[in-house]
């Protein structure tokens, strides 16, 4: 979920919430089931209007639970093992 905060007098602020499971996941030759947990939040500012209108930062920071206790893609090629990731992204648009 998210929210633009321009409907609080602060243009081009806006937030967000991610979470999701999954469960139960197989993997051949193996017993143990796949479990995972991830959530994450956004906090973006978008440049509402002058030289950079449009451009866009953005801080994010995502938490991940692996619940097998597998090494990194053993088993299950795909899934790595508990993370925390942040990332701060800026975007400028352009054209020519």
């Amino acid at each position: 979920m998210s929210r633009k905060f321009s409907l609080f007098g602060h243009q081009g602020f806006e937030a967000g919430l991610t979470y999701s499971i999954g469960w139960d996941g197989k993997a051949r030759g193996y017993s143990t089931h796949l479990n995972e947990r991830a959530w994450a939040v956004d906090l973006i500012y978008t440049v509402p209007d002058g030289f950079l209108k449009g451009a866009t930062i953005k801080a994010h920071y995502m938490e991940y639970r692996n619940s097998t206790g597998l090494n990194d893609w053993e088993g299950f090629q795909n899934a790595f093992q508990d993370e925390r990731d942040f990332k701060l992204l800026l975007t400028i648009p352009f054209s020519f």
